[in-house]
């Protein structure tokens, strides 16, 4: 049960499929006004929103009951790793234990929303004076119930970075121990007719089929451990097909890039003086 006003969908952005909204005098405890969510009129065996408008819910000792007058989309009182329970909203001032406020400022700056947040709390002084006033922006608690996912995320760019870094280093190493020991053979086709061309894609082609493999290796663990990890939420995305393209697809990039500039360097190099060195 969720305890608001006349404003509450407006303040929320909640979508209201049926009915109408709340007002402030809905609170009479003979027969309250309530705004169910889809959730609780399926429960209730309703399919059609027009069709839960006036009905009663019972509740307490059976003597009890609310009517529904509106019925309001989904949608997430908690984080999305939980599912949306059945929800109403009524209109209870003896239950307001807190104020939902939007602010107003299309382009907020600190000055305005330290100007604001002091003539909230002045009017809240004034009308509640033993009471405590404290205040959270939502997207500040949004967060809150994402923080294991945001420390994780961060891990993982941190962790992608050295891992990426670590193997171009390695790759710009064999690269260079390759092209080192091609020396003589580089000169040989050079002298016999091969181009620039195809001495970078014969000195290219082996490292590219080793990240094609790493490529295939990958993919099916990294869909898997992602699968699992998405089974956390109630509420998720499908993992694309075209993620694992397009990172394989980067990923080859960065190789040839890697070892382009040694395939490249030796390609160019005099081929009288690769044979010469021999």
């Amino acid at each position: 049960m969720k305890m608001g006003d006349s404003h509450y969908l407006d303040t929320y952005g909640i979508q209201l499929l049926a009915g109408e909204k709340l007002k402030d005098t809905d609170t009479s405890s003979a027969s309250f006004k309530v705004i169910a969510n889809e959730v609780f009129i399926n429960r209730m065996g309703i399919s059609r929103p027009q069709d839960a408008i006036g009905q009663r819910v019972f509740y307490g000792n059976g003597q009890e009951f609310a009517t529904i007058i509106g019925v309001a989309k989904n949608f997430n009182v908690n984080s999305l790793h939980q599912k949306i329970d059945p929800t109403v909203i009524q209109v209870v001032p003896n239950n307001f234990y807190q104020a939902g406020i939007k602010l107003q400022s299309e382009n907020p700056t600190t000055e305005t929303v330290q100007a604001a947040l002091a003539r909230i709390e002045k009017a809240w002084t004034a009308t509640f004076p033993n009471q405590l006033f404290e205040y959270s922006f939502l997207d500040d608690s949004l967060a809150q119930a994402y923080q294991s996912e945001i420390r994780t995320a961060q891990l993982i760019e941190v962790s992608t970075f050295l891992a990426v870094l670590i193997a171009c280093l390695g790759l710009f190493g064999l690269a260079t121990f390759t092209a080192e020991q091609r020396t003589k053979e580089i000169g040989v086709r050079k002298v016999l007719g091969a181009s620039v061309g195809s001495i970078i894609t014969l000195l290219s082609k082996d490292f590219l089929k080793l990240v094609g493999v790493a490529i295939v290796i990958a993919s099916p663990i990294a869909w898997y451990a992602m699968s699992q990890w998405l089974q956390n939420f109630e509420f998720k995305v499908e993992i694309k097909w075209w993620v694992f393209a397009i990172t394989g697809l980067l990923m080859a990039i960065i190789a040839l890039l890697t070892v382009s500039f040694q395939s490249i360097k030796a390609a160019l190099v005099n081929p009288v003086k690769s044979l010469r060195s021999e």
